[in-house]
């Protein structure tokens, strides 16, 4: 059990950049992808990426648990495509790193306007 000094050491005493996890990550087994998931359409930043099957079902199931249409998510993949870690699920995600992505959430939201 930690100390409340040990508590203030690990992690009072630190700054915001000593938890930046993105920064400590081995790279030789992981690699970062940005993700944009727009009510099923699914958008990475990288335009070479493979989304398979199983990183669609994830997703999906993603949007399902926490009920949002829209999100972007941070995601580590290991080099083997096998592992998934998210890191950062953003509900209010702004979309500016991908020209698909927005188009994409623009005609969601004219198809939900219509219903109106």
């Amino acid at each position: 059990m930690e100390t409340g000094k040990e508590f203030h050491d690990n992690v009072l005493g630190k700054s915001a950049e000593d938890f930046y996890f993105e920064e400590s990550v081995n790279l030789e087994k992981f690699y970062l992808e940005k993700i944009y998931y727009i009510d099923g359409y699914i958008e990475s930043r990288n335009k070479d990426f493979v989304i398979t099957e199983n990183l669609k079902t994830e997703l999906k199931n993603i949007s399902n648990v926490l009920k949002l249409d829209v999100y972007s998510v941070d995601i580590f993949i290991s080099v083997d495509g096998e592992t998934y870690l998210y890191i950062d699920i953003n509900p209010s995600s702004g979309l500016f790193q991908s020209n698909k992505a927005r188009i994409q959430f623009a005609k969601f939201i004219l198809g939900k306007l219509s219903f109106i």
